[in-house]
């Protein structure tokens, strides 16, 4: 059996979870939880239209049909339009949900509409030691995936994992002798025992990334809270779990050409979301998925890396924005 499995069920219990599986990156733990949890061709798994286009692909690759819901809130679902897609799609068997920029999702709400009736396979991969009101990541999601590559608080550099409280070994090839006798195909995606995985030495780098993240995630909450121009996704009063980008909604579009010059004034880095949305590309035209509700994107986002920004250039940004 691979050495990195124990590792695994050590980091599992970072979220509640019982087992784990270390595998090539934070795309196939995604591929991988959906064929542990029993999803195949032709079940529909509700996703984002903000999610990576990794997320569809992985649905796609075991034959599923993504239901891509534009979410109101725009990083986050809410009860509403949960309940109404699940309503509309009625045999919808899996949800993935995803902390995208670690913005917490309101996974106690997921879970209730959910029940044991739809897996939801929560992705943990722009997020780490989250906490929103008492709720820790994985206590609601019947599976955790993350990725451990280079730009993830978690930056091992390549690597993801599939953490779970169900049978994850039987679905797995560990390269042992067993392997050929097994009367289903088996996931190949795992590390081998040549490549150790360092959990400790990964949830320290992780631990000081976010420390950091944090940080600018604070200043940028504080410095832009009450500008009406801008409207931010945190509070500080409940939450400041960004980690990923910062990101902050311009509600004038003729504020954003500002804001721009102000960040590289300040040498402040930032990017700005793809310039079409995950539903409008030409992969999802072509395919089967089905696309729930619509945007009408008469705002702009700016994204601020929360790494890899220095405090003091961060601070001149927020002293020129004050000035204008």
């Amino acid at each position: 059996m691979n050495n990195n499995v124990g590792v695994a069920k050590k980091f599992a219990q970072k979220y509640y979870k019982e087992n784990g599986v270390i595998v090539y990156s934070g795309t196939l733990a995604i591929e991988s939880a959906l064929i542990c949890a029993g999803i195949k061709n032709g079940d529909k798994v509700l996703m984002s239209s903000t999610y990576c286009y990794s997320i569809f692909e992985a649905i796609k690759k075991v034959g599923a049909i993504p239901v891509i819901l534009i979410p109101k809130n725009i990083f986050t679902f809410t009860k509403e339009e949960l309940e109404s897609a699940i309503k509309k799609e009625k045999d919808i068997k899996c949800i993935i949900v995803a902390h995208q920029y670690g913005i917490v999702q309101p996974m106690r709400e997921i879970k209730k509409i959910c029940k044991n009736d739809i897996t939801i396979i929560e992705d943990v991969a722009q997020a780490w030691n989250i906490v929103d009101g008492g709720y820790n990541a994985g206590i609601y999601s019947d599976y955790v995936i993350t990725s451990f590559g280079k730009t993830k608080p978690l930056s091992y550099g390549i690597g993801g994992a599939v953490f779970s409280n169900n049978s994850l070994n039987e679905h797995f090839d560990f390269y042992d002798n067993n392997s050929r006798s097994s009367m289903k195909p088996l996931i190949p995606y795992t590390f081998p025992n040549c490549k150790k995985v360092n959990v400790n030495k990964l949830i320290k780098i992780g631990d000081k990334n976010i420390k950091k993240q944090q940080q600018i995630a604070e200043l940028l909450t504080l410095g832009l809270i009450n500008n009406e121009n801008i409207e931010i996704v945190v509070d500080t009063m409940y939450n400041t779990s960004v980690w990923h980008r910062f990101p902050i909604i311009i509600k004038d579009k003729k504020y954003t050409k500002v804001i721009q010059l102000l960040l590289k004034q300040s040498k402040v880095k930032y990017q700005l979301p793809h310039e079409d949305e995950l539903y409008e590309t030409d992969m999802i035209k072509c395919s089967d998925s089905i696309i729930i509700g619509k945007n009408n994107k008469e705002y702009d986002i700016i994204l601020i890396r929360t790494r890899n920004n220095k405090t003091k250039n961060i601070n001149k940004f927020l002293r020129l924005v004050k000035g204008n």
